[in-house]
């Protein structure tokens, strides 16, 4: 929101939109979606939904609405019982498709070379869903597996940050 901001107004400081942002939150206007250990998101759907945040690009997703019908209708008959729900968060996380397909296509390309050292049902998961492999008990399997990229390769700027100040903290 701030660099889209930012293309209109070059000199608008990033504390001007998120107090502003803040204040549409507070009045109504938008909905904060509060991101445990993660930047806070803002989105301009105010009916009840959930959201699908990527581990790796930070990027916030919808999540289909037979999900939330779902959960909607737990919630209502938790109200029936007598439960007096003021509200609650649904944030799932995970690796978005995108980022997913290029983890996946640096994971083949890391293998590619030792294919044919791989297990039989390593080779027919190449194809099919290359992080399968990396569940793989084969002791041989795993040898070639310990130099495969990680996932922790593909983060964004914002992740990787986080990620560096959670290992500081923990002497790493």
């Amino acid at each position: 929101i701030y660099e889209n901001a930012r293309l209109e107004n070059p000199h608008i400081s990033r504390g001007t939109v998120y107090r502003n942002l803040n204040f549409l939150a507070e009045s109504g206007a938008i909905q904060k979606i509060v991101v445990p250990n993660g930047a806070d998101h803002f989105d301009s759907t105010l009916e009840t939904h959930y959201h699908f945040n990527c581990s790796v690009c930070g990027k916030m997703f919808d999540v289909p609405r037979n999900v939330t019908l779902e959960i909607h209708n737990a919630v209502e008959e938790m109200q029936k019982q007598g439960f007096s729900i003021e509200g609650h968060n649904l944030i799932f996380t995970g690796i978005c498709p995108e980022c997913r397909k290029k983890y996946n296509q640096a994971l083949k390309d890391y293998l590619k070379a030792n294919l044919d050292k791989l297990c039989k049902t390593c080779q027919e998961r190449f194809e099919k869903n290359p992080l399968r492999i990396l569940d793989c008990k084969v002791d041989k399997d795993n040898e070639i597996l310990k130099n495969a990229p990680t996932t922790i390769e593909y983060l964004n700027d914002e992740s990787k940050e986080r990620f560096d100040k959670v290992k500081e903290y923990l002497d790493l």
